[in-house]
């Protein structure tokens, strides 16, 4: 949490850390929006802050998550998302430049939403009795809601699978950086 905040703002900064200490809870989301109030996730609720985001604020935020170099993050940003130096995965919407029905570049980024991955010791743990039940030769099929913890429960389970009792090989194909996001080496999250 503490890493995702030192990419706001000072003045963003400030009053999402009042808000998170008086909802006494750990910020799980926040979203900036080009002349719009900004808005926090906490538990399951959406809190909006008094504090509005213009242009500069945008680009700053933007800026810092880039390690002010965007070009560096072209490639993710025409696919709608950032992926800071710790994993962590941002999501950004602006306008599109197309060519031939397909996005080719990304500019006037005007909202940004930083989701702050977090470890749940023992989220997998079911899904993982159901697996080793079987003798791990059935698949799972992991649907919810948007929120609802699929990515947190896959994150848990592939860590219990490849450091619990009965390990196993795992391979995590990661390709938007949503499952991996935060972990170092050993399956703990660095937020």
């Amino acid at each position: 949490e503490n890493k995702a905040l030192e990419y706001l703002p000072e003045k963003v900064k400030q009053c999402a850390i009042r808000h998170a200490a008086l909802y006494g809870g750990n910020i799980n989301e926040i979203r900036l929006r080009c002349n719009g109030p900004v808005s926090l996730t906490i538990g399951n609720e959406n809190i909006p802050i008094p504090v509005l985001t213009d242009e500069e604020d945008i680009r700053e935020t933007v800026s810092k998550l880039c390690d002010n170099s965007l070009y560096a993050h072209s490639d993710t940003i025409r696919e709608g998302y950032i992926i800071t130096s710790e994993g962590m995965r941002v999501g950004v919407c602006g306008r599109a430049v197309m060519n031939k029905e397909k996005i080719s570049a990304v500019y006037d980024i005007s909202s940004v939403v930083i989701r702050i991955p977090r470890r749940v010791e023992g989220a997998g743990d079911t899904v993982y009795k159901i697996i080793s039940d079987s003798e791990f030769l059935s698949g799972v099929l992991i649907w919810s809601v948007p929120g609802g913890g699929k990515t947190t429960l896959i994150r848990e389970l592939c860590t219990k699978l490849s450091e619990g009792e009965d390990l196993r090989r795992v391979s995590v194909i990661d390709t938007r950086y949503e499952i991996c996001a935060g972990m170092n080496f050993k399956g703990t999250v660095d937020v």
